[in-house]
C-alpha cells in the first residue's frame, strides 16, 4: 500500500497507509487489516452539506418539473402545462433514473450510464450498541461495508444494493446483511440476529 502511495506521489495530508494497530487506534474499531486514512476526510449532514454549497441562492422545493428544453445558451425548466418554472445556464440533475425521462427529448450523446438501484442502511442506537458492547466508530470507516457514529451515541451501518429493484420498503434480511457487515469490519465475531427496528433503518431506491 505505502509502495503504491509512494509510486503516485501522494501526500500524506491526503493519504496514508496505516499498520492494523494504528488503524484501530484511530478508528476506534478493532481493526484486522491495513487501512487508507484520508486525514482530510470526514461525514456531513448531506442536507446542511448542501445548503452550505447553496448559499444565498434562491431554492424552489415541491415543484415538480415536466420537461426541459434548451434554448440559446440557457437551460428551462418547464411545468406540466409547458410554463417556464425558471431558467440558468448550468443544470444539474440529481434525480437518479428518473432524469432520464426529462432527457428524452433532448439530444444527447448515447444513454446515460444510469442503472436503477436499491439500497437500504441501519441505525445502530446508542441504547442497543451500549447493551451489545459494541464500539463505535470515532472516525468513518469503509471496506466490506461501512460505519458511522450518528453523533448520539449509536451508529449508521450498511448498505445493501440490489440492481434494477426500486421497492423503498424495509426489509429484515436488508438489516441483518448490514450488521453483518459492520461485526465483520469492527473484527468482532457473529451474534444473535436482531429484529429490524421500526425507526432503526433507513431504505431508498433510485
Amino acid at each position: 500500500m505505502q509502495a503504491l502511495i509512494d509510486k503516485l506521489g501522494l501526500p500524506d495530508d491526503y493519504v496514508r497507509a496505516l499498520p492494523p494497530d494504528t488503524a484501530a487506534h484511530l478508528s476506534g474499531l478493532p481493526l484486522q487489516a491495513p487501512a487508507w486514512f484520508y486525514p482530510g476526510g470526514g461525514a456531513l449532514p448531506p442536507q446542511a452539506y448542501t445548503r452550505a454549497l447553496l448559499g444565498d441562492t434562491p431554492l424552489q422545493t415541491d415543484q415538480p418539473v415536466a420537461a426541459l428544453r434548451r434554448l440559446a445558451e440557457r437551460w428551462q425548466a418547464l411545468d406540466a402545462q409547458g410554463r417556464v418554472i425558471d431558467e440558468a445556464a448550468a443544470l444539474v440533475l440529481a434525480g437518479g433514473s428518473e432524469s432520464l425521462a426529462l432527457l428524452a427529448g433532448i439530444a444527447h450523446r448515447g444513454r446515460l450510464p444510469l442503472q436503477r438501484q436499491r439500497g437500504q442502511i441501519s441505525q445502530l442506537p446508542a441504547a442497543l450498541v451500549q447493551q451489545q458492547g459494541w464500539p463505535v466508530p470515532l472516525l468513518p470507516v469503509a471496506g466490506a461495508g461501512y460505519a458511522i457514529a450518528d453523533g448520539l451515541g449509536g451508529l449508521w451501518c450498511g448498505a445493501t444494493a440490489q440492481d434494477e429493484d426500486l421497492d423503498p420498503s424495509l426489509r429484515a434480511s436488508d438489516h441483518a446483511l448490514n450488521l453483518a457487515q459492520y461485526r465483520s469490519l469492527a473484527g468482532m465475531r457473529e451474534g444473535p440476529a436482531l429484529e429490524l427496528p421500526p425507526q432503526g433503518a433507513w431504505a431508498g431506491a433510485c
